[in-house]
């Protein structure tokens, strides 16, 4: 019987540059799956805790979004759901990771210079 995961998504950040973002992360266990996993929902969240952007039914277990501020803190979230009588069953979501951009050479020249 398919029933919603049992445990969350590990997320962790691969890489980073002034304006994007790469997370990924470990599929759920067979033994909590408790069945097909149909998707994942990421979510990013402003240091102050507002969603910035939601993004439903991604197929892969990885995501990088772009157009984000350099030198700002995020944090993410991710939750996987399977799918019973073309109902999705949400498992718990994952805890948080706090990630940052990176900096621009620009900011990074004018870091230097103030030094």
């Amino acid at each position: 019987m398919t029933i919603a995961p049992t445990t969350a998504p590990k997320p962790r950040l691969i890489s980073k540059t002034p304006i994007s973002l790469t997370v990924a992360w470990d599929e759920i266990p067979c033994s909590m799956r408790n069945g097909r996993i149909k998707g994942y929902v990421f979510t990013l969240y402003s240091v102050m805790g507002q969603v910035i952007n939601s993004i439903p039914q991604l197929r892969s277990n990885n995501i990088r979004i772009t157009n984000l501020i350099p030198r700002s803190m995020y944090s993410i979230e991710v939750t996987a759901y399977t799918e019973l009588n073309s109902r999705s069953l949400f498992g718990p979501k994952s805890s948080r990771i706090f990630v940052s951009t990176g900096i621009s050479e620009r900011q990074l020249v004018i870091l230097l210079c103030e030094l």
